[in-house]
């Protein structure tokens, strides 16, 4: 998996804007669906709060945006670069899969990452990686370490596997401890109008336990 595919995901944009009132989330999902070892479906949505800000076509692998002031947001150059980087990183990430499965077909995979600016100005950040629907590792931006979340042959393999990408990790780390923030207090600002109109104020995320995770639910997108 190349490094540069995680961290062109999401762009530096950095500024010092006032902090927006309520609580709202970036995301990023990615699914696949491996049919057998040459054959898969692969689709992803990008979301900010329930709004869909675009999509990962099943069919051709193009990008969909669907607000139109997401575009304008950022310069052309930008989004040439960030579509060319999701699609390397689903490229790397499926061919990862194949090359390490053990599981029989067909199976799904699932990616989930994001952060959320919370009402009292905090921040949660998520790295999940699931499979079936359920989460079995997760990147701990504390220790910039990979976590189980699920004590199996699966978990284990992809903890080593991911603990000697470093420098995929550092890059985790950059991304999830400032880029999504900057990027996510930016289209909030951009899509101010259409949030409130559609009242897509994200209500604040529960308390979790020490060492809770909140697992993630996906669909498949057409």
């Amino acid at each position: 998996m190349q490094p540069h595919a995680i961290l062109l995901l999401l762009f530096f944009f950095p500024g010092n804007w006032a902090e927006p009132e309520g609580s709202y989330m970036l995301k990023l999902l990615h699914f696949a669906t491996f049919q057998n070892s040459t054959s898969m479906l692969v689709g992803g949505v990008g979301l900010l709060g329930d709004m869909e800000l675009g999509s990962l076509d099943i069919s051709t692998g193009n990008i969909h945006y669907y607000q139109a002031w997401l575009h304008p947001a950022l310069p052309k150059e930008d989004w040439d670069v960030i579509e060319s980087s999701i699609k390397s990183y689903v490229r790397d990430f499926n061919r990862l899969v194949q090359m390490y499965a053990m599981m029989p077909y067909p199976f799904v995979f699932q990616t989930s990452v994001g952060c959320e600016l919370q009402s009292n100005r905090t921040v949660r950040t998520f790295f999940n990686i699931a499979y079936e629907g359920q989460n079995f590792i997760r990147f701990c931006l504390d220790t910039g370490t990979w976590e189980q979340m699920q004590h199996n042959q699966l978990s284990a393999t992809a903890e080593q596997l991911m603990a000697n990408a470093s420098t995929l990790n550092e890059v985790i780390q950059v991304l999830l401890n400032y880029t999504c923030v900057d990027v996510l207090r930016l289209f909030i600002r951009a899509g101010k109008a259409d949030l409130e109109r559609q009242g897509e104020l994200t209500p604040a995320a529960p308390r979790l336990q020490p060492g809770e995770e909140p697992i993630e639910r996906f669909q498949l997108f057409k």
